[in-house]
């Protein structure tokens, strides 16, 4: 039976973009395995492993200092928590700590008083799920004070409570220091990736199958169904299982996929598409319509200080990059 590691193999084995295979955040595996096939490590990777070794080294003494200004709870999502889950923790990369916490006004306070430094490079996220990131010079990492988890705009997000009240001890071994249920943080982590493009990377759907394997199968999707996001999760489960296991079958990831398949990037147009298309995976028919209306409307409404004198060029210029890379996205919108 193949493993989820041999289906990574088997595409890293295949790959060639090197700057594809970092965003699908698959470059510290394709260390591991291109060395163990005797193929030319990029020099710019090795210097990011030893940063991402770094990181790794001196996160639980971060976030012990986390730990001892902050009170309540502090539950730990995504990145370094995944990263258990690797065959190694510094195999997965991440730059952001993301922490739950109950209020999350007073912990972004405390953490200030602490010395941390309001991430001046990005602004206030126009959503309420978490505030104005936090810089640690060393090592450098970005901590995100959440008030709940990122979720989709047409559903109403799962309970701050039930995600406390069910989370355990994290896998860093940091005292006092949570992480999501299994099937919360499978889930949580499912809904964040199709928020940033459905089926956008290897990464992401590898995350999805390492969390699932924590799971119970049957709680799993019921959790999905009271949340809503059952067909996200079925989706998303079942492209990774099809692209990693070589099991079962995928519609969406045999339209959509092809990138997944090479660990080439997605297209500006094909991102584009996905993530007005992805807001169809609502519960219902009509709430996909809606859905879809209000994702195209939030996708041509000016952000607040702009003009379309100023936002029109930029426009012009993503619709005729439609060819190029999405990593390009942000150069081409300054």
């Amino acid at each position: 039976m193949n493993s989820i590691w041999d289906g990574v193999d088997r595409l890293l084995d295949a790959a060639e973009d090197e700057h594809a295979i970092a965003v699908h955040s698959l470059q510290f595996l394709a260390i591991r395995r291109w060395r163990e096939t005797g193929r030319a490590v990029p020099a710019t990777w090795l210097d990011d492993q030893r940063l991402m070794a770094m990181v790794t080294l001196a996160l639980p003494g971060v976030l012990r200092q986390i730990r001892s200004v902050v009170e309540g709870p502090i539950v730990l999502m995504k990145g370094p928590e995944v990263a258990t889950l690797y065959p190694g923790t510094a195999l997965r990369p991440f730059g952001d700590v993301d922490l739950l916490v109950q209020d999350a006004d007073v912990a972004h306070q405390a953490l200030l008083e602490l010395g941390l430094s309001l991430d001046r490079e990005r602004p206030a996220p126009d959503a309420f799920h978490h505030l104005t990131p936090l810089r640690v010079e060393y090592p450098p990492l970005k901590i995100e004070i959440h008030r709940r988890p990122n979720w989709l705009p047409w559903l109403p997000p799962p309970s701050v409570e039930e995600l406390f009240a069910a989370a355990g001890p994290s896998r860093l071994g940091v005292v006092g220091l949570s992480t999501l249920a299994p099937e919360h943080h499978a889930l949580t982590v499912a809904v964040h990736n199709w928020l940033h493009g459905p089926l956008l990377s290897v990464g992401g759907l590898l995350d999805s199958a390492l969390l699932s394997r924590e799971c119970d199968p049957a709680v799993l999707l019921r959790t999905a169904k009271r949340w809503g996001v059952d067909r996200i999760w079925q989706t998303s489960s079942r492209a990774a299982e099809a692209l990693l296991l070589g099991e079962g079958s995928s519609l969406p990831l045999a339209i959509g996929g092809r990138h997944l398949r090479r660990v080439h990037e997605r297209t500006m147009v094909g991102w584009q598409a996905s993530m007005y298309l992805g807001s169809l995976w609502a519960p219902t028919p009509m709430e996909a319509v809606h859905a879809l209306s209000t994702t195209l409307v939030d996708g041509i409404r000016l952000p607040e200080g702009h003009s379309w004198r100023t936002r029109a060029p930029r426009i012009f210029r993503v619709v005729r990059s439609a060819a190029r890379p999405a990593s390009r996205y942000d150069d081409l919108v300054k």
